[in-house]
Order: structure tokens, then C-alpha cells, then sequence
């Protein structure tokens, strides 16, 4: 953080790119840790690869391709960094649900024909409309520590094996969150801190301008 501001300072990096850089960076290690859950566990289901058409049996069954579908993730709040999660999800072909408290998003969302339910995201009745029991994993990205550690524990007990990753503001939460079951939790300071920090380095020893997608 220290390098950053004066990356900052000396105008190397405005304070568009920066917060436009710390999204990034959190959204990336949110995705991480579930991106590896699902590859671990759609491993163990592929087990059988289609047929090419031009030696299929009659005994071949098309259907059984469905098998290897990858199990959606679970996305708790849908802002700026729920969001860019989806995005990336999309990019990699997993189906993705949200809950979200904005009605207005969850109509536009349902629009583009995503699923999204209504609701607090420590409520059992709104995880339970998102299929969790089918989901591989859960992300919470909204910025309440206590509503996340009741849907962390909420989640657990609906479905022991899910894999859990909550995103807080605050250090002081992280023993509460891991308490409640969360598997990985990240804090946006010292996440953002460390990669930015990084990529400032980088990007410096190359005497080149930093670029933000």
C-alpha cells in the first residue's frame, strides 16, 4: 500500500486506474479458490468423453454428455465486485446464481435470463431457492460480516462439502467468518495491497504505464 500511494503521488497511477485496479484484484482472488474447487470436483465426474459421431453405437446415449455440466456457483450480492465475478464465470462456461437484495437488478437480471432470487443471503429459504444443495460453491461478496457468517453457517449445514469463500472490508471479521465456516476468506486491503503492490513493481522495472481492462 505504501508503494502504491506513491505510485500515486508522483502520478504514475491515477486514482481511477487504482480503484478500477482494486476490483480487479479482489474479484480475481474471490474466484480463485472456487475456480479450483469446481476443476478438483468436475474431474472426478468426467469419467466418460462423447463418443465422435462417427463411431457411436446405437447403445450410446447423447444425453450422457449432461453428466459432466459443471454445478453452478453460488454469488451472494451482485455489486461492483459480485459482478466482475460473473463475468469471469461466464468467460469460463460455469453457470452462476445470485442473490441480491436490489430488486431492480434481480429483474434485469432475470431478464438476461440469469438466475437470481430476492433476498438476505443468511436466509435459509433464499439459499434453498437457489438449488445450494446442487452448488459447488458459494461467494460472498456483499459487504456485511454478520449476514455473511449467518449464511456461511446457514450454508454449512444445508451442505457440509460446499466450498465457501466471503470477501470482508474488515481484518477484525476474518476469525468470526472462519468460525462460521467460511473456507477462504479475503480482506480487500491486504489482498489489493499485495497484488497491487506487485503488479506497480512490475510494472515499473519494465518502465512501462500500467494498463486496466
Amino acid at each position: 500500500l505504501v508503494l502504491l500511494g506513491a505510485a500515486v503521488s508522483i502520478g504514475f497511477l491515477d486514482a481511477s486506474a487504482y480503484g478500477l485496479l482494486v476490483g480487479v484484484v479482489v474479484v480475481s482472488l474471490l474466484a480463485t479458490p472456487a475456480m479450483m474447487a469446481l476443476g478438483r470436483r468436475m474431474a472426478t465426474r468426467m469419467v466418460k468423453l462423447p463418443t465422435p459421431p462417427w463411431i457411436q453405437s446405437e447403445d450410446d446415449d447423447p444425453e450422457d454428455t449432461e453428466s459432466v455440466r459443471c454445478p453452478p456457483v453460488v454469488i451472494g450480492g451482485f455489486g461492483p465486485v459480485g459482478q466482475r465475478l460473473a463475468l469471469d464465470l461466464e468467460e469460463a462456461d460455469i453457470e452462476y446464481r445470485v442473490i441480491e437484495l436490489n430488486g431492480e437488478t434481480v429483474q434485469r437480471l432475470r431478464r438476461q435470463n440469469r438466475s437470481a432470487v430476492l433476498g438476505d443471503v443468511a436466509s435459509e429459504a433464499v439459499l434453498l431457492a437457489t438449488g445450494l444443495p446442487d452448488a459447488r460453491a458459494l461467494v460472498l461478496t456483499v459487504p456485511d460480516p454478520e449476514g455473511a457468517a449467518g449464511a456461511c453457517v446457514i450454508a454449512r449445514r444445508l451442505k457440509p462439502d460446499l466450498h465457501i469463500t466471503v470477501r470482508t472490508a474488515f481484518e477484525a471479521s476474518v476469525g468470526m467468518l472462519k468460525g462460521a465456516g467460511a473456507d477462504v476468506v479475503i480482506v480487500d486491503a491486504h489482498a489489493s495491497g499485495d497484488r497491487l503492490a506487485r503488479t506497480v513493481m512490475q510494472e515499473l522495472e519494465a518502465g512501462a504505464s500500467p494498463e486496466v481492462s
